[in-house]
């Protein structure tokens, strides 16, 4: 599971679920990107995705769905919704 920046700079979190699970926790990413050289990029990103065929393959998922999902021997990214 990814949780960044830009999903919000802050998470409320029980103490017994860090207690009672095997949690990994690890950051990279857009959080580390100053949002104004981020957007700034995002033209040519776009233009890219446009021109150049740059694929990324994505898994979408829904919530009641992801256990499933995430452990499904399929390639791409795992995008989880919830509706």
């Amino acid at each position: 599971m990814q949780i960044g920046a830009l999903a919000g700079r802050t998470v409320a979190l029980d103490a017994s679920i860090l207690r009672a699970r095997r949690i990994e926790v690890s950051g990279s990413g857009g959080g580390s990107i100053d949002p104004a050289l981020l957007f700034a990029e995002l033209p040519r990103l776009l233009d890219a995705v446009a021109t150049e065929g740059l694929r990324i393959p994505l898994r979408v998922a829904e919530l009641g769905d992801v256990e499933r999902a995430w452990t499904a021997d399929e390639p791409g990214r795992l995008v989880v919704t919830t509706g």
